[in-house]
């Protein structure tokens, strides 16, 4: 949260010192867990990038300046350095914040993919999505994660004190997405399959709102830009068609 943009601080000369400090303590954590020969799952609040919702809803002038990035610049563009620096040992990325299931894409310079943050949805309904959770299967040996189903409540309306929520699988992903398992690779079949139309686009329309109706198709392109595009100007360039 000390790196959000909206995150406004009182304290010190900028409000930036919080921030700068919680970096210094990745870089140091993750420097930490290379030497000791470690691996990492990395669960933080924000996703990576750009929060495509906000960009979508701007009502600024321009295209391009509707682009509203989640972090600071300082902070998303660390962030990013050290998530590439560090992909050999980061096995999975968690995070939440926009409480709908998606996902970002880390690419390298060359533009292979590398890394992939699991983007969680919330138990919270209050941005009108179903409450939901994922469950996570990963190979005991390696660490890595391997498959995940989504659980979500799908009689939220009718609870009250003596009805019982009813919780139901919604999809495991290798079998809604038709890819063998969760990985880097198959993050990237799902968002080159985005724009190719058939069940893989189908499939993240149905069930990024978690069980409660579809993303809309005219809101497509927004998310799918956001999922590798994680800085302003790329991102810019794959939504403002520039």
């Amino acid at each position: 949260m000390l790196w959000s943009e909206r995150y406004q601080n009182a304290c010190g000369s900028d409000g930036l010192a919080g921030g700068r400090a919680q970096m210094d303590w990745l870089k140091a954590t993750l420097a930490a867990q290379k030497t000791a020969g470690g691996r990492v799952w990395m669960a933080h609040h924000i996703p990576w990038g750009i929060d495509p919702y906000s960009t979508e809803h701007s009502k600024a002038d321009t295209c391009p300046a509707k682009v509203v990035p989640f972090m600071k610049d300082e902070f998303a563009a660390g962030f990013v350095d050290l998530l590439q620096e560090y992909a050999d040992i980061i096995d999975t990325s968690l995070s939440g914040h926009v409480h709908f299931d998606d996902y970002r894409l880390l690419l390298d310079d060359a533009g292979k993919p590398i890394e992939i943050d699991k983007v969680v949805p919330a138990i919270s309904p209050i941005f009108g999505q179903n409450p939901g959770f994922q469950k996570f299967t990963y190979d005991v040996a390696s660490g890595q994660p391997s498959d995940f189903s989504t659980v979500y409540l799908a009689n939220l309306p009718a609870l009250t004190p003596v009805v019982a929520g009813d919780w139901r699988e919604a999809y495991v992903f290798s079998k809604a997405y038709g890819l063998p398992g969760y990985s880097v690779e198959s993050v990237a079949a799902l968002w080159n399959g985005l724009g190719q139309g058939g069940p893989i686009r189908d499939a993240y329309l149905g069930h990024y709102n978690v069980g409660h109706g579809t993303l809309a198709e005219s809101d497509l392109k927004g998310y799918a830009c956001a999922i590798a595009f994680l800085d302003p100007q790329s991102y810019s360039a794959c939504y403002c068609g520039e």
